[in-house]
């Protein structure tokens, strides 16, 4: 499986065991040992999220490639990486 696979799922599973609600938060993984890393999108639920969905962001909050939906404004505000 892939990363944006394994994040996917993730968050389907978060939603399935009532650990989120309603939209349910923001997640997001590193991508190797590179600066940029994959964040679930605004405006997708975490149980509808596949990984087609994720979006590709770096550092300084740039979206260098993915759909055209925005990375969570919360995680590109708070820049938590």
């Amino acid at each position: 499986m892939t990363l944006a696979g394994d994040i996917a799922r993730f968050c389907r599973l978060t939603w399935d065991r009532g650990l989120v609600s309603g939209a349910g938060g923001t997640f997001s993984a590193r991508i190797g040992d590179t600066d940029t890393f994959l964040i679930t999108p605004s405006g997708v639920a975490l149980r509808d999220t596949e990984p087609d969905d994720l979006v590709t962001i770096d550092l300084a909050g740039r979206k260098p490639a993915g759909p055209e939906r925005e990375p969570s404004k919360e995680a590109r505000k708070k820049r938590l990486w």
